[in-house]
């Protein structure tokens, strides 16, 4: 039995349902819930990605992505570890090669987790393009890989490879693109 809830009721029940699985809120049980389906169902990748299945980068070139391999500097960490947080200058972004991480932002009530992030995706990319403030906090679930991408290279980049740079930018609109969409609906479904 799975329970959640903020609520000194729920708490109680748990009691007299022993449940083994009790959580704050929804929204921690659904994460247990679908991490508990990706174990079962055996889908964590056991290596890193490569840079050339990269969602971000699949509009490069094989000779593109080794070029911006130059540019790119490995990064790890380990489960539990705060990737960057709210309010943090915005300085890189990374590319998850192996591992998952999730968003969150503060709320009167705690932590609300936004999205969690796997293997493919791209962190922090608003840092390269407006320079202002990170507006969520990531933390690392799992032991995390991948490669990241500095303000400072990346406006080198853009003077030196601006065939890259002009890839990356459409590709960033791209992603932007999507999380607008996800937010929108999910602010419909909140109204509603």
């Amino acid at each position: 039995m799975i329970l959640s809830g903020r609520t000194e009721t729920a708490a109680r029940l748990a009691g007299i349902f022993q449940s083994d699985r009790f959580f704050p809120d929804i929204d921690r049980a659904i994460e247990w819930a679908e991490d508990e389906l990706l174990a079962k169902a055996g889908t964590a990748p056991s290596e890193a990605l490569p840079l050339d299945r990269l969602p971000l980068l699949s509009d490069l070139a094989p000779e593109q992505i080794e070029r911006l391999s130059g540019w790119l500097e490995p990064v790890a960490w380990s489960a539990g570890e705060v990737i960057f947080r709210s309010g943090d200058p915005g300085s890189a972004l990374y590319l998850v090669t192996k591992g998952r991480a999730s968003v969150h932002i503060r709320h009167d009530d705690g932590d609300i987790r936004l999205v969690t992030f796997a293997a493919g995706a791209v962190l922090g990319e608003l840092a390269l393009l407006d320079r202002g403030p990170r507006s969520a906090t990531i933390t690392a679930d799992e032991d995390l890989q991948g490669f990241g991408l500095s303000e400072a290279s990346f406006a080198v980049l853009c003077r030196e490879q601006p065939d890259i740079a002009i890839k990356l930018l459409t590709a960033f609109g791209r992603e932007l693109s999507v999380r607008i969409r996800y937010a929108n609906l999910t602010i419909q479904q909140l109204e509603t």
